[in-house]
C-alpha cells in the first residue's frame, strides 16, 4: 500500500500545473543518438524546474524497440525513462491516461492488454497505394493545390469536394448516405468496430476513449489518402501513417507535440483544428525559434 501510495504522490507531483510536451518518435531517437542537442538542453533545463513533463507512450516503445539488438533496445528504453522521469501515457482496453510505468516493464507487458489488431496492415491491405491515388484523380484532388492550403482549412476544403453535386451525380447518384469528411470517418469508425478479427471486441466498444481514437486515426488517415501532405509510396506501404496517428492521438492529451516530419505536422494540425482545446504543432526545425521560446518561458 505504501508504495502504491508514492506512486500516486509522485504521478500527482509530476502531472499538477504541468506543461505537457510530446515528442515524435523521430525526435526522441535523435536526441538519444546525440542529435538535437539544443533542444534536449532546453528540455532538460525545464524538467529541472519542475514545469513540464514529457510523457512516452506504448507507440514509442513499439518503434525503440522495433529492432534486434537487445543492447539497443536497452539503451533507448534507458533514455526514455531519463526524458520522461517514467511518466507513461497508457491507452488500452483498461484506461486511458497516465501512470507512472518504466518503459521496460511497458515493452516486457505490451503485447498482454492489446488490441491483437494491426490497423495499418488493415486499412493498408483493403485501401492500395495505387487505388488511393487513383481516387485522388477521379476525385479531382489535386495533393500540390491542398498542401499550399492551411492546415486548418485543409478538412473544409476536401469535404467541399467531395460533397459537390458533380462528384454524386457522377459516381453514387442513388446514395442516400453522408459523404462529407466526417460521414466517411465514422464509416470507418464502423469498419474498424465491426471487424471481426478485433478480440475483446465489446470491452473496445465501451472504452472512454474509442470514438475519439478512432475519429482522430481515421481522419489523419483520410487526409493522406485524399492527397494533404501524404506519405510516400514505401512509407504508405509499411502502414507507417497508423503509428503516426496514434502519436497524433496521444498529442490530444498534451499541451506541445514536436515533431520532425513535416507532413505528419501538417496532417496533425489539420485534424485537431475541429477540436476546443488543441496542443500546437511544431516542426524541429522550421519551428526551432518558437520551439526555444516557449520552453524558456516556462
Amino acid at each position: 500500500m505504501k508504495s502504491e501510495n508514492e506512486a500516486l504522490t509522485k504521478l500527482e507531483k509530476q502531472i499538477e500545473l504541468n506543461y505537457f510536451v510530446y515528442l515524435d518518435w523521430n525526435i526522441i531517437a535523435d536526441m538519444e543518438s546525440g542529435k538535437l542537442s539544443w533542444l534536449e538542453e532546453k528540455l532538460f533545463e525545464a524538467k529541472s524546474r519542475k514545469t513540464i513533463s514529457i510523457p512516452f507512450s506504448a507507440t514509442h516503445i513499439k518503434e525503440a524497440c522495433n529492432i534486434e539488438s537487445s543492447e539497443e533496445i536497452n539503451r533507448r528504453l534507458g533514455y526514455i525513462s531519463k526524458l520522461s522521469s517514467n511518466l507513461y501515457f497508457v491507452n488500452n482496453l483498461q484506461s486511458t491516461g497516465y501512470l507512472i510505468e518504466t518503459p521496460k516493464s511497458v515493452y516486457d507487458t505490451i503485447g498482454e492488454v492489446s488490441l491483437d489488431f494491426d490497423t495499418g496492415n488493415f486499412f493498408s491491405s483493403i485501401i492500395p497505394f495505387e487505388v488511393s491515388k487513383f481516387a485522388r484523380e477521379l476525385l479531382t484532388l489535386d495533393s500540390e493545390r491542398l498542401n499550399n492550403i492551411p492546415p486548418e482549412k485543409a478538412i473544409d476544403e476536401i469535404d467541399k469536394i467531395i460533397t459537390s453535386k458533380e462528384l454524386r451525380d457522377r459516381f453514387w447518384p442513388d446514395y442516400e448516405g453522408d459523404l462529407s469528411f466526417m460521414g466517411l470517418i465514422r464509416k470507418i469508425s464502423e469498419l474498424i468496430i465491426q471487424n471481426p478479427f478485433i478480440p475483446y471486441k465489446e470491452q473496445y466498444y465501451k472504452r472512454r476513449f474509442t470514438m475519439a481514437e478512432n475519429i482522430i486515426i481515421g481522419a489523419f488517415s483520410l487526409l493522406d489518402s485524399f492527397g494533404f501532405w501524404s506519405d510516400k509510396k514505401t512509407a504508405y506501404k509499411k502502414g507507417s501513417r497508423f503509428e503516426d496517428a496514434m502519436h497524433a492521438f496521444n498529442g490530444t492529451f498534451t499541451d506541445l507535440v514536436i515533431s520532425a516530419d513535416r507532413r505528419f505536422c501538417m496532417k496533425s494540425k489539420a485534424v485537431y483544428s475541429p477540436l476546443k482545446r488543441r496542443p500546437a504543432v511544431l516542426h524541429v526545425k522550421l519551428d526551432k525559434d518558437e520551439i526555444i521560446k516557449i520552453l524558456e518561458a516556462l
